[in-house]
């Protein structure tokens, strides 16, 4: 099938949004409002000759690139229309020096990537909670601003998520999560979605025993909803904390990479999401 790739706009969004229902991703159009905003050019759409057919989108965080949400209607799969995308989000991306790139990858889309050349990392563990009681105790809140986030992420990652957290701390400053003794110590960002849920990330800590108690601070204040959240496999002592407060394993990401390798996660106990890193 012939397609044309061009940019997404915002006469897309519901388009997108409803790719995003069929998968049960529970997508918000702000969602790809918030991608198209920090991405203009990097966010796009496959369109057949009478009918849009998929999508994917780019996040950027200086020289580290990030493609997720690549989706082509079911009746169009295994047509080269997901390559097509994908060919051209990772051209956007080497366009502008983006030195590495990582991805998400479903394992059914796995050897799409390969054929880019991207390797596997580790397993991007994912997780929910369902909506029930919960007796632990909030630990106190700090009042952490947006240039705190982001000297503290930056800090701790040494790649600049600023353009992202700046835009979190805008769009969910009341669910903006953050601890430490005086001085920031952890922060998460916990989404509403629109299934009801709420999506925890990123969680970013000092030390595992801090991810623990910024978790349980967390679950005293959203146990209510149903949580989900995702987690690099090495985080072994966070996930038996997930796992002893009521979480359920689901189906992995593969978190794959292509260029130079970045060993980012020693204090990344929960990833942004799957489409932004």
């Amino acid at each position: 099938m012939a397609v044309n790739i061009s940019l997404m706009t915002r006469d897309d969004l519901d388009f997108a949004k409803a790719l995003t229902d069929a998968e049960n991703w529970g997508y918000l159009r702000s969602d790809f409002e918030r991608l198209i905003d920090l991405a203009p050019d990097g966010c796009f759409v496959a369109r057949g000759l009478l009918r849009r057919v998929g999508i994917i989108a780019t996040t950027r965080h200086g020289d580290y690139g990030f493609p997720g949400t690549l989706i082509v209607m079911k009746n169009h799969r295994h047509s080269g229309i997901g390559e097509a995308l994908f060919a051209r989000a990772m051209a956007y991306l080497k366009d502008r020096g983006t030195k590495t790139i990582e991805l998400n990858g479903v394992f059914p889309a796995v050897s799409l990537y390969r054929r880019f050349g991207f390797q596997d990392k580790y397993l991007s563990l994912r997780f929910a909670r369902p909506s029930s009681p919960y007796d632990g105790k909030s630990g106190e809140l700090l009042a952490a601003t947006t240039e705190e986030i982001v000297r503290f992420d930056r800090e701790h990652l040494q790649i600049d998520r600023s353009a992202v957290l700046t835009r979190f701390c805008d769009d969910f400053r009341e669910s903006l999560i953050a601890v430490g003794d005086g001085q920031l110590s952890a922060y998460a960002f916990v989404k509403s979605r629109a299934n009801g849920s709420v999506d925890v990330g990123p969680l970013v800590a000092k030390s595992p025993d801090v991810a623990i108690a910024l978790l349980k601070t967390i679950l005293s204040r959203f146990h209510d909803k149903p949580i989900l959240i995702g987690v690099p496999e090495m985080k072994v002592s966070f996930v038996q904390a997930l796992l002893a407060e009521g979480f359920l394993y689901k189906s992995p990401f593969l978190r794959m990479y292509s260029g130079v390798r970045l060993d980012l996660d020693d204090h990344t106990y929960v990833i942004i999401s799957p489409d932004k890193g």
